[in-house]
Parts: structure tokens; sequence; C-alpha cells
């Protein structure tokens, strides 16, 4: 792309004969978040720990505007990185953490404090910049480095699971701070999380990595609804997979023999006739009925029994035992009065050919 800030080109990394990251190509376009998205040990945090420089490719190369970064050291590389762990400085004053940056840029003086005042602000914590490290919170630490990390004004900020540490409540008002202030500064962002709805609500594109490649990069609503195989659509969300082999494939569709089920799915170009594939069906697209009961036509219908059911406030969760396999159903609760199934229950489940997904049964 034409505004890229930093490319990725056939990127390795490799420790004895473990390939960690394997041929990674990215490119990251000006003022884009992008999130790396992926389990333990995938290759996310090495892919950044590379575009940092703390750690050296085997083999590929780094590019930030058009410039080679694999001769640079990471202080020349002009990047912010923040980490889960804060890594402030404990005996310095948040004021004095944000301008360390600075002064090693031999910034004027006068020109450190305006700056420092200004991202301290921008971070909610004008008030707290004579506090120690140690007298602040959890989230206002994490704001403290999110802060020294910005204060040069860097072309590229790198995020290792900078929220991790946090508890769920202040690390959603987390999520939400960083993406405002993404939007405010305008400054391109890669991010690694192993957290898929982390990864959902702050990314413009998610990179999902799984045994040092990445499986699969797009927005989020392309992963959640068109996921292209069965670890990315395992890992992105909640879903139901029925493995099965392809027993015919039209313009933007095929057909699965499930197991004794005939299921219809869209799919992808890479898919075709006696191949293994999973059919991915979003527990919240399907619809429940008893059987029998005449519901708006599906193309897709599965008869069988409930064996558990989950109460969640909002909705319901239901698990049905059919033709050997189990499919979950989320039911938003329209009211008190909706009638509710019991376990045993004969029933069945319907859902459209568009939302369902065949893809490619990888393991991950």
């Amino acid at each position: 792309m034409s505004d890229a800030i930093l490319e990725l080109r056939d990127v390795r990394r490799t420790y004895g004969n473990v390939n960690a990251v394997d041929g990674v190509s990215i490119t990251l376009a000006s003022g884009e978040f992008l999130s790396f998205l992926g389990p333990s040990g995938s290759g996310k945090t090495t892919t950044l720990s590379m575009i940092a420089g703390l750690a050296e490719p085997s083999s590929g190369e780094i590019l930030l505007r058009g410039k080679p970064l694999n001769p640079l050291p990471p202080y020349r590389r002009n990047i912010g990185v923040v980490f889960q762990n804060y890594a402030l400085f404990p005996h310095m004053s948040a004021e004095k953490n944000v301008a360390f940056p600075l002064e090693m840029r031999a910034v004027p003086r006068a020109e450190i404090e305006q700056r420092v005042a200004r991202v301290l602000a921008l971070v909610g914590l004008a008030t707290h910049g004579s506090r120690l490290p140690s007298q602040l919170s959890g989230g206002q630490q994490q704001r403290v480095a999110l802060a020294r990390a910005i204060v040069f004004e860097p072309p590229l900020l790198l995020m290792d699971e900078p929220l991790g540490a946090l508890d769920k409540k202040l690390r959603e008002q987390m999520q939400l701070e960083i993406k405002q202030l993404h939007r405010n500064l305008g400054i391109s962002i890669i991010y690694v999380t192993h957290d898929q709805e982390e990864a959902l609500t702050m990314s413009n594109r998610i990179a999902v990595f799984n045994n040092g490649r990445i499986e699969q990069l797009g927005t989020p609503a392309d992963l959640y609804e068109h996921p292209k195989t069965r670890f990315v659509a395992n890992f992105i969300g909640e879903t139901n997979l029925l493995p099965g082999t392809v027993a015919e494939v039209s313009d933007g569709w095929c057909q699965v023999d499930c197991g004794g089920l005939s299921l219809r799915a869209t799919s992808s170009a890479g898919v075709s006739k006696g191949q293994k594939v999973a059919v991915a069906v979003r527990p919240e697209r399907t619809l429940l009925c008893a059987r029998g009961e005449v519901l708006p036509a599906a193309e897709n219908r599965v008869t069988g029994t409930i064996s558990e059911s989950v109460y969640l406030g909002r909705s319901r969760k239901y698990v049905v035992a059919a033709a050997g396999t189990a499919v979950t159903v989320v039911q938003q609760i329209g009211s008190a009065s909706e009638p509710l199934f019991s376990l045993g229950d004969p029933v069945e489940v319907h859902w459209l050919i568009q939302d369902a997904t065949a893809v490619l049964d990888t393991a991950g």
C-alpha cells in the first residue's frame, strides 16, 4: 500500500530447530491499528520484538517508512513500546518517567516540560506528575507507560499485552481510552494480545498467528463472519464446528456430509469436492424450536435433544445433542414469559446458508 508505515517481508526467527516466526509478511498502513492475536507460543510477541529491535530476524527484512530497520539498535528506531509490566523507573516520578526519552534525545528543558504536561493531560494524569509509580494504581501506571511511549511523537507504537495485569472492568475502560487516543493522535499501532474480544474491540485489522505464521489477516468483521480455517473460526469467538467432507461445490457455497448430516454453507475459492472441512456456525446465528414446529425456511436443519441449559442473563445457552455431535445455541431472552426448553426436550436447530462457512479443517 502506498501509505505504508511498516513492512515485514518474509521475516523468520529460528531458535535451534524451532521456527518461532516462519515467513511473516505484513504491511501496516499509516494511522492503522493492527492487532497480533494468537495463543502463547504462536509467534506474535517474537514478531513484535523483532520490530522493536529486541530480537534479530534470522532472515527477512523489516522496513519503517521504506528504510531497513534491521541494522539499527532499538534506541535508534524511534519506536514507542509499551509492555505488560509497565517497565517504569520506580525511583522516578511520573513526570520524570515520561521525560526520560526526551532527555535521551537532548530535547531542550522548556520543550520537555511542555510535552510532558501535554501528554500527562492527554492520558488523564495532569495532577499526578509528582507521584512515584508505587503511589499510582495499576491503571495509572499503565497510563504513565503509555505517555512515555508517545511523548517523543514516534511514527509507530508497539504494545505487548499492555492490559494483561488489569482486572476486567479496568481493562475494558483502558481499551476504550487507548482506542480514543489512537483516533486523536492518528498514530500507527501494533497491539499484541491473546484476548479475542480485546482484538475485536480495538482493531482496524487483526493478524491471527498460529505456529509462527499468520493464519488469516483481515478486519474484525471479516475474521468473525468469514474465517478461512478451523483454527481461526475456533479462536475468534465461540462457534460450532461440524467436521465433514465436501460432497458438492457450487458458486460461493458447498454441500458438506457431516456424519449423516447434509449441511450447506458458504465457501471460499480453496474448497473443493472431497476435501475435509468443518462447517462453522456461530451459536447466535442459530434458531431453536420444538421438534415439528414450523419456522421460516432455513436451509440447514438438525434434530436432537437438549443436553445442557445455561442462563446468561440477556440470553440462554443450550447444547443440543444431535447425530453424534453437539450444537450450541445462544437464544436472546425477549421476555420473562418466553418458553424454556428443559433437559431431554426434543428440538430442532435451524440456520441459513449465509450464516455458515465451510472452513479448512487445519490443526491448531
